[in-house]
């Protein structure tokens, strides 16, 4: 647990691979929220951290999911029950699925394996009076001045969004904006089958960029505060991605075979990057993932999707050592 800014603290860290689970973030104005909270496991360990900043069952306001796949918001139902005055704020998109979670524990399955479920525990079902549903543009006051602007950012997924907080000048990302690799100060894409969109991505990323922030809250990766010219940054290499797949299923209709080529040039690419600032930056355990994730965005909407609109030379961010895949 450390304090990461003025009134905000990450209470967990999170994990990355085959354990994943979302950073978890207390953001404290005269009442409390937390954004995201991991799965049921994991957050059974949050209640002891929340006391040891004085924050006892009665002081938890608001649950800010940034999405409701389960690395984020599978422990949502559970803390409901620790928390009688917590509101869960959830996009309207995806509030079905936390009252009744049966295909959210199936897709995680399918993702995952069924040993995500023993990782991750149980998804507990949701009343529908506990949650706020918003679709973006709200804003969740917290009192003393702080203020959460809900932002509406599809791309990882159609229920994703992030929040703005006016205080810090300060976004918490979810997965809109990648994840951090801190070693090699950079985010990259994160990408989750069946349901990304290139095109809805790429908007998100340029929604978010346009608040002018001054640091992200990554769900992965934690805090940073370096981050001009990052949006398009990431934008770019999910575009690189994005045709380095194309390509490679333009040459290989085994699927398996093309993740397998995939994940072996991104491994490469990433220690020759981290080769060149002098860190270790070991491949993500569920990069296999954003490949699986963008090849279904090809089924989707064919091969020959033009993507070339989406590169915006005019943005005028500075470029970073670019990563293909």
């Amino acid at each position: 647990m450390a304090l990461v800014t003025d009134g905000i603290y990450l209470i967990d860290e999170g994990v990355v691979g085959e354990k994943r689970a979302s950073c978890v973030y207390l953001v404290m104005g005269e009442r409390a929220a937390l954004v995201d909270v991991g799965p049921t496991k994991r957050a059974m360990a949050l209640p002891e951290r929340l006391r040891e900043l004085d924050i006892d069952a009665g002081k938890i306001d608001y649950i800010l999911l940034t999405h409701i796949h389960v690395d984020h918001a599978g422990a949502a139902g559970y803390l409901c029950q620790l928390y009688p005055n917590a509101l869960v704020v959830v996009h309207q998109a995806g509030a079905r699925h936390l009252i009744d979670p049966s295909k959210l524990v199936e897709g995680t399955r399918a993702a995952f394996g069924p040993e995500a479920e023993v990782a991750n525990g149980p998804v507990v079902p949701m009343q529908a009076e506990r949650m706020v549903v918003v679709t973006g543009g709200e804003v969740i006051d917290l009192g003393a001045g702080r203020r959460l602007r809900v932002i509406d950012t599809p791309g990882h997924a159609s229920h994703h969004l992030c929040f703005y907080d006016e205080w810090t000048r300060g976004i918490f990302t979810g997965e809109g904006m990648g994840v951090y690799h801190r070693g090699l100060d950079m985010g990259l894409p994160t990408i989750a089958p069946p349901l990304f969109d290139v095109f809805a991505a790429v908007a998100s990323i340029r929604k978010m960029a346009s608040f002018g922030p001054e640091r992200f809250y990554y769900a992965h990766g934690g805090a940073r505060e370096n981050v001009e010219g990052a949006p398009e940054r990431l934008v770019d290499a999910i575009l690189n991605w994005a045709e380095t797949t194309r390509q490679a299923m333009r040459e290989d209709s085994d699927p398996a075979n093309v993740v397998a080529r995939l994940r072996l040039r991104a491994a490469e690419e990433l220690r020759t990057l981290a080769r060149a600032r002098g860190v270790v930056a070991p491949l993500p355990n569920d990069v296999g993932l954003d490949f699986w994730g963008l090849m279904e965005f090809f089924n989707k909407f064919g091969l020959d999707v033009d993507l070339t609109g989406l590169r915006e030379g005019e943005q005028g961010c500075v470029s970073s050592p670019r990563v293909s895949i």
